[in-house]
């Protein structure tokens, strides 16, 4: 008879939550399997999230991919794990084991009822990467509007309370007591039959 540790795990670890991981979530979710969705940023999305339109046919990114998110969002076999980035793998195929490190949004995820506050009180304009550096945003602030998670998220390296201790402003009008400033990383262990990995990529300038 075959033993429990020998049986393969029915569980898939997916890292990079563009829109080539969140497609093989879904596909991997929708057969029966437990999938957890690694991105390394504060929201899912990756590249095509800000696109406006798609080559050759010259679609609406947002109108393909919004309603993906949605499906991620609401998959009982997908886990989203934000803010994580993979340290270790081990094992063989049919069980592995990875270490995977988790870093602090300062805002408690399950508190945070995505009511803006934290952002409209923050005094800290930074270059919107998201918007390529074209506008502002608040050291509290939220990706774009629709965001999965939809979660606000404080910046560590200019939010003025995490470098300097100053303000704190976002902590003292938060109606639900979110903003945990004392947030630290953390190692979580997953186990999983099989790994993908979809890590995208990033525009280069060749000319």
């Amino acid at each position: 008879m075959e033993s429990t540790q020998d049986k393969p795990c029915g569980k898939v670890i997916v890292i990079g939550g563009g829109i080539g991981g969140i497609q093989c979530a879904l596909d991997l979710a929708d057969t029966g399997f437990y999938v957890y969705l690694l991105e390394k940023s504060h929201t899912l999305g990756g590249i095509m999230a800000q696109l406006d339109k798609t080559f050759p046919t010259n679609d609406c990114s947002t109108c393909m991919f919004s309603p993906k998110l949605v499906q991620v969002a609401d998959h009982a076999n997908i886990e989203i794990v934000p803010l994580s980035r993979l340290l270790d793998l081990q094992g063989e195929p049919g069980r592995f084991t990875a270490r995977v490190e988790k870093k602090p949004r300062y805002i408690n995820e399950e508190k945070c009822i995505t009511c803006g506050q934290c952002a409209e009180k923050c005094p800290k304009k930074v270059p919107d990467e998201f918007n390529g550096g074209l506008g502002k945003r608040k050291a509290a602030f939220l990706t774009f509007p629709q965001a999965v998670p939809l979660k606000y998220a404080l910046d560590p390296e200019t939010c003025l309370y995490l470098t300097k201790k100053k303000c704190g402003l976002c902590k003292e009008i938060c109606p639900t007591q979110a903003i945990e400033f004392d947030q630290k990383p953390e190692i979580i262990t997953l186990d999983a039959g099989a790994v993908v990995v979809s890590t995208g990529f990033e525009l280069a300038l060749t000319a």
